[in-house]
Parts: structure tokens; sequence; C-alpha cells
């Protein structure tokens, strides 16, 4: 059905907002808005230090929390350098899909007995929710989008890590900020301002879990990092390895890849599939020839080298020429469909989930491409059932987490030993996820980053934000994560999900499926 204008720019707009698993966000001010210091450099990030030009936050030389410092470096498989015991059964992080056995970490009685983020008795660790994300989504047509008891999920991860004795003899508490989904999408570097203010000065935390995409950019991860709090980042907003390394250790990706090795995978899993044959976009369907492509992606730094490392992988799988165009947040996609239908696009490659905003404009002028799927777009989440279902015809990609790539009939079964444990730790504290993607998604998000958190601090033998920091390298490549295939986590590498499988719409049950059980590592 054809949507009024202000339908259609709501819709563009909210395509990037549902929690953990729809969209992407501004990583970057654009002109106009980014102060520079001297020698060019931006200026403050409302702290009052100046940031580097991509808005981090270099750490400061001895920082322990730095990659290669001692005591905090890790060799891969994630062995700390600093030679403790292992943790047994019971031990604060411990636990069979937890995040293995993390050295073992001081007594209680040496931790002082407070700190930014803990007291005598408690640690605090932040959780972001979005709570209307259904509702926004619901006034302009799209159901679905239940993403669930927020703050019960996090309060039940939290209640089984105190059941396993808390953390350094210290209850764990949840510290929640809500965030409405409009007024974060018509401002979110206020928004994520304000967040980070609140969670590093007003209650401070020792960690903070942020899976609301839509703030999820520069402010939040500058901030953060300068305030050297960990944040983990449970959305999927797109980041570079450049980027990434900007803000390590303080910024963790727990539910997306950064593209520099997603790019590469997503298009050798294209051609290995056939996507880069002829398509005829006006039917929508197989003809001879090869692929024109197009790549969808907002204006942005971090878009810009990601387009590259598109390009590159595309024109060197047989597909010349592409194709590229660039979007402002919130953007009608009416003048995206007639420059790739007039230039002769067949195929669309889109970074996240403005995708919907596009399909649903394409179908209104009949321009049918064929389009390569990943988690970034929340297949199930988002597009099955609310997008046009001759847009989806020929879509094929790769993703790496069922519980927004695929729906309940369709799932693989556990990804492994940390889903088996998340589903358990969450039904015995009332949550459960049957017909509810989004919610399951963001439940295991929330036990993943949680449980992350935890066993990193007593990896990293303390709980200032460095130590936790320092935790997550060892800690991190050993958790065994439930929202998704594998473990991407190591040296260098600050994102969590570690492999994918091929991806496809089924017209036979209007649906998306994996195309087997082979994983393929990012």
């Amino acid at each position: 059905m054809r949507r009024n204008r202000m339908s259609a720019c709501l819709l563009a707009l909210l395509a990037t907002a549902a929690v953990t698993a729809c969209g992407s966000t501004v990583q970057s001010a654009g002109p106009g808005t980014t102060s520079l210091g001297a020698g060019g450099v931006p200026g403050g990030d409302g702290l009052g230090a100046p940031r580097a030009v991509d808005g981090s936050a270099p750490l400061a030389a001895g920082d322990p929390a730095a990659p290669t410092t001692a005591g905090g470096a890790v060799v891969p498989g994630g062995s700390a350098t600093s030679g403790g015991t292992a943790a047994g059964p019971g031990a604060p992080g411990a636990g069979a899909g937890g995040a293995g056995a993390p050295a073992a970490g001081p007594a209680a009685a040496s931790i002082p007995e407070t700190g930014p983020g803990w007291d005598k008795s408690t640690v605090y660790i932040g959780v972001a929710t979005q709570k209307d994300v259904q509702q926004a989504f619901e006034t302009v047509g799209v159901n679905g989008l239940n993403a669930g008891d927020q703050e019960g999920t996090a309060k039940a991860v939290a209640a089984e890590l105190n059941r396993r004795g808390g953390l350094f003899g210290r209850k764990v508490q949840i510290v929640f900020r809500d965030h409405a989904t409009i007024a974060t999408a018509q401002d979110p570097s206020s928004t994520a301002q304000a967040t980070c203010t609140y969670f590093t000065q007003d209650r401070p935390v020792i960690a903070f879990l942020n899976p609301v995409t839509l703030m999820d950019g520069a402010a939040l991860r500058s901030c953060f990092a300068k305030a050297r709090v960990p944040l983990l980042s449970a959305s999927v907003a797109s980041l570079d390895q450049k980027a990434a390394q900007a803000y390590a250790p303080y910024l963790i990706t727990s539910v997306a890849p950064t593209w520099d090795p997603f790019a590469a995978v997503l298009v050798s899993r294209l051609k290995a599939q056939g996507y880069f044959g002829g398509w005829n976009a006006s039917t929508g369907e197989a003809v001879p020839g090869t692929a024109k492509v197009g790549i969808l992606i907002k204006t942005d730094e971090i878009s810009s080298r990601i387009v590259d490392l598109l390009r590159k992988r595309v024109e060197a799988a047989g597909a010349p020429g592409v194709e590229v165009y660039s979007f402002k947040e919130g953007a009608e996609m009416s003048s995206a469909v007639l420059q790739f239908r007039g230039r002769g696009v067949t195929h669309v490659i889109s970074t996240d989930g403005a995708l919907l905003g596009f399909m649903l404009a394409a179908e209104d002028q009949g321009y049918r491409p064929r389009y390569a799927l990943s988690s970034f777009l929340t297949p199930a989440a988002l597009l099955e059932g609310t997008a046009p279902p001759r847009q989806l015809i020929g879509s094929i990609g790769a993703g790496w987490s069922p519980s927004v790539d695929v729906t309940d009939a369709r799932d693989p079964g556990d990804t492994g030993p940390g889903e088996t444990e998340c589903k358990a730790i969450l039904k015995k504290g009332g949550q459960t996820f049957e017909g509810k993607r989004l919610a399951e998604a963001v439940g295991y998000a929330f036990c993943d980053g949680l449980r992350l958190i935890v066993s990193s601090a007593v990896a990293g033998g303390g709980l200032t934000g460095p130590q936790v920091a320092a935790g997550m390298q060892s800690a991190g490549p050993r958790l065994q994560s439930s929202f998704g295939f594998g473990n991407g986590l190591g040296q260098g590498r600050f994102f969590l999900p570690g492999a994918v499988r091929d991806l496809a719409y089924d017209t036979r049950c209007r649906c998306f499926a994996y195309q087997g059980k082979a994983s393929y590592p990012l």
C-alpha cells in the first residue's frame, strides 16, 4: 500500500530505531556540526577534551586497558599474560556457557570498598532500554516488533549472576535509563551525551550495555571512551576496523561485526550462491547476463570507508561499475529508486534497516532489483511480513544471528552452549520468547553482555573501567555467545559475532531461511 509523505519520512527514521535489531545511526557529525580546534581536531564531546578527527578519545600512555599494556595484553585464544589460576565452578563469571575460565582476580577484600560504579555491597552496571519501540513502529503500519520486557530480561540475567556469587562478594544491580524512540531519532547526539553523563557522573557504573541503535554513534562512543568506562554496543550500528580501533579497548560490539571482515565474507558468499548473475529489475526474475550493483548507504565518514570496502570486493567478484546512493538519516527513498533504476542497477546492497523504506518506494515504482541480505537488515524482525513479497524474491546473503534472521519455524536450533545457557537463565527469570524474535534477540544480547562484563571484571582483577576493559581482552574470546554463531573476539578484534551462514528468501513460505548448516568464519 502507498504511504503518504509524512508516514514515509517517519518510517525512514524509525527503520533505524528498533532495539538491538534494526538499523544504523549517524556515525559522525555532518558538515557544519563539528567545531574544529587547533590543527583541525574536532572540539569537545561535551566533557571538554578534544577528540581525534574520527571522534575517538585516544588512550593515555600507560592506560592499563591499552591492548599492548603489560598485564592486559592477551594472545589469540584469550589466555591472560598475568598468569592467574582458572576460576572454578561457582566463581564470578564462570558457567557452562559463560566466558570460560577467566584468570582469577584478587580476593574481594583487596577491592576498594567504594569506587565509580560500586560500593560495599553492590556493583552497578548500566543498561539502556527503548520500551516504546513497538508502539512507534505501529504508527506507520509495521507490526510484530515486540522487544519484550527489557528490564525484566536484564534483571533475570543479573539474578542468575547473583545466584552464582555476584562479583567480588557484591550483588550485581542493573541501573536502567529508557530512551523514547522518536525523541532519540530526532536528536541522537544530545541523547547520547545525556546518557553518557548519567552513567559516568550522575549514576556511575562499571560498564554500560547499549542496545539503542539510534544513539550508538560518535558522541556516545567518544564520551564513554574518554570516561574510560567500557561500552558494550548491542546495536547494529555500522562500524569499520578503523573506528573500532579508535575507541579500543572501551568499545565492544556484541551483536554485529565490523565491516572489514564482513564485507569480504558477504561478497564471497554472495558469489558462491550465484548472486551476481543477470536480473530483470522490472519483472524481478533471473535473466542471462551480469549484475549492475548499487550500494545504498548513509552519508557519514564511516560509511564512506565501508563503501570503498564493498566496491572493491564487488568489482573483484565480477560486477564492475558499482553505483552508490548515499542518504541522510530519515531521508525518503524515492530519489534513490529513481537513481538506481535510471542507471540500470539490477542488484542492491544496503548496510542497514533503511532498506525497508527503499523497498516500499521501489514497489510503488515497479522496480524489483535483487537484494543482498545480512543480519544488519534484521530480515525476520523487520522485512518479513512488512516488505512487499515481490521485493524479496531472489534475495540472498549471509547472516550471523538466527533471532533476527529467521522466524521460530526456521530456527536452526541452539547456536551452541551459550544459547542453551542463556535460554535457561531467561526462562528461570520468567522470560520466554515464542513468536517474539526481536524480544529474543534483546534477551540474548543482554545475556551475552552482562555475562561478559562480570567475567571481564574477574579476569581484569578489579572493578575500575580500565580493569574491566583489560579483562575483556582475555575473557571475551572465551565467551560462548547466545546471540549468534561463533565468537569473533580476539587480538585486535572487538566484535562478538564469529561466523555466518548462507541466508535466502524462500518464496514457498514467504520467509527467510538458512541454506544448509555450514558456517563461514568472519
